[in-house]
């Protein structure tokens, strides 16, 4: 046998996504970042010699097709059985998967969301159910797999489910560039009936398309839908990863800045649990997420604060850390608890303030507004 590395593959390096338009012309090709979940944690590939992997997707209708292309494959008696390829992805991928019960969609017929400009070029936000977008949301199913770490797939028949789908339009053909699932949860307010608490789940820009901007207008188009429900009282995000929770930062911030939350009575140290009651209910975020951005505006403007605003920050943040990690903390003695809380806050305090760094200063109001702490 001839050099064993010749016959091992990466299998995020040799599958190749390559997207098509109506013409059969190439609009993007990329690599996924995860295939665990499909070919295990090792994600390698065995058995062959210059394996090169291509799924194509025909747009708009993103029906897809396996192309497995190699120069030599083990033969059976080397002792080595090859990884089937072709039979793995193809149960992703195979026309059977797509339920008879779907109709065909046009794009052209999905309800627009949001139309925008970007670098001379045009896109849109489409929403819609799952289900009524036919076997697109099928096609794109494994894309979670490839993009998401711990994806998986979701009923597309479950009418909780809504899909919003990012695309570029260019001589009036759609071509994808990203997606986002929300899931709709009930939430009892004894103000309210019928509340609502969607949970943002499957968030996905492609590849080429990223660092463009397009991930944040997806997210606030979204948000924005969120903010004029009156039955959503709020909104979450599903074990996002740290991409997503950067983005998510500075979208969450700028919005409260927008609303004027930082400037407005009471935000002062120390915060009290009416002003951020009362203030966090109009952002729809929840708790924790409203906090870190207070908390975030209130590290940016450290330097105007005084030594008992310092300290209350520092017991803010502390006791936060404390809540959130309480059954841990509690099995520690007392002198390592503290030294915990100690690093976890000077780590936290350092996390905001590189996240400050890709931020809009505050104005000299904001920055300078504050309440003598009694």
């Amino acid at each position: 046998m001839s050099n064993l590395d010749e016959w091992v593959h990466n299998a995020n390096e040799c599958i190749t996504i390559v997207q098509k338009n109506e013409k059969g012309e190439i609009d993007c090709k990329f690599h996924p970042t995860f295939t665990y979940n499909i070919f295990g944690d090792s994600e390698v590939l065995y058995g062959y010699k210059n394996l090169n992997i291509e799924i194509q997707y025909a747009l708009p209708s993103m029906k897809p097709e396996l192309k497995v292309v190699y120069s030599d494959r083990l033969a059976p008696e080397s002792g080595v059985e090859p990884t089937n390829v072709d039979e793995t992805l193809s149960k992703y991928l195979r026309d059977d998967r797509v339920p008879e019960n779907l109709k065909p969609v046009n794009v052209h017929d999905i309800p627009v969301l949001e139309n925008y400009s970007f670098d001379e070029r045009n896109f849109c936000i489409l929403k819609s159910k799952p289900s009524d977008i036919g076997a697109i949301m099928q096609y794109l199913q494994i894309f979670s797999l490839f993009f998401i770490e711990g994806g998986s797939f979701i009923d597309i028949f479950d009418p909780k489910w809504t899909i919003y789908l990012l695309y570029e339009i260019n001589d009036e053909q759609y071509y994808l560039r990203g997606y986002c699932t929300a899931y709709n949860y009930y939430k009892w307010d004894k103000t309210k009936t019928d509340g609502e608490r969607p949970r943002i789940s499957q968030f996905v820009i492609l590849p080429p398309f990223q660092k463009e901007g397009h991930g944040s207008r997806l997210y606030n188009a979204i948000v924005n839908i969120f903010l004029q429900d009156s039955k959503v009282l709020e909104f979450s995000v599903e074990d996002s990863s740290e991409a997503f929770d950067a983005l998510r930062d500075r979208c969450d911030f700028q919005r409260l800045k927008s609303m004027n939350i930082f400037t407005s009575p009471g935000f002062h140290l120390p915060l009290s649990k009416e002003w951020l009651h009362s203030q966090r209910s109009a952002t729809k975020l929840p708790p924790r997420q409203f906090l870190r951005c207070c908390e975030i505006a209130l590290t940016m403007k450290l330097k105007n604060l005084t030594l008992l605003e310092r300290k209350a920050l520092r017991l803010l943040i502390k006791e936060r850390i404390f809540r959130q990690n309480l059954d841990v903390l509690l099995q520690l003695d007392r002198p390592d608890r503290l030294d915990k809380i100690q690093g976890a806050y000077q780590n936290q305090l350092d996390e905001y303030k590189k996240i400050a760094k890709k931020l809009p200063k505050l104005s000299k109001q904001e920055s300078r507004k504050r309440q003598k702490t009694k």
